[in-house]
């Protein structure tokens, strides 16, 4: 950046045409046969997208004229290259969209669908994360005959990370429940 005509103008966002790149010492020696350069900045909103270079084997061979062409050229180029990277952006929002969507409704399988019916125990729950995921979790799962465990957890934090912590330690919670061991050491 600001190295060479293309760098120059990068760095300057202002045109500049070359008559004879060996009296300009911004030019960079990439082509032997070059003999005249014109280098134009592509704008959108006033910010530099990119830079269009030609060459010419001639001494001179381009005008102000020329310039005005590539500049109208440019303008519209630029306007391609802005609009092709907004759909990039939009196609990776909907991407992570998506995903997030996938790992709600991953999330809803960890929590039960229907609360079992416990004799002397009217219980109800319900999840409303305030993103798209998170890190609340609730539970009643059978120990052994006759005897229930409630989990109510709230993971520090907000989003996926919460909600990567609570699918471990629901997972951990099962697997110590499994093992049989006694709700005090659960």
């Amino acid at each position: 950046f600001g190295e060479g005509a293309v760098g120059w103008v990068a760095k300057h966002v202002e045109p500049i045409i070359i008559d004879d790149v060996r009296k300009d010492p911004r030019y960079i020696n990439a082509r032997d046969e070059t003999s005249s350069e014109i280098v134009v900045p592509l704008l959108a909103d006033d910010k530099i997208v990119g830079v269009i270079n030609l060459e010419s084997n001639e001494i001179g061979a381009f005008t102000n004229d020329d310039l005005e062409l590539i500049r109208a050229f440019g303008s519209q180029a630029a306007i391609s290259i802005e609009r092709a990277r907004l759909h990039g952006e939009i196609l990776e929002k909907r991407r992570l969209e998506d995903e997030l969507e996938v790992a709600r409704q991953i999330q809803k399988t960890f929590l039960p669908d229907v609360l079992p019916e416990i004799p002397g125990y009217e219980l109800s729950a319900i999840n409303m994360p305030s993103y798209e995921v998170g890190g609340d979790y609730y539970d009643v799962i059978p120990i052994v005959e006759g005897q229930w465990g409630i989990v109510i957890a709230d993971v520090f934090g907000k989003g996926i990370p919460a909600a990567l912590v609570m699918a471990s330690f629901r997972a951990s919670l099962l697997a110590e429940i499994r093992n049989n061991y006694s709700i005090r050491t659960i």
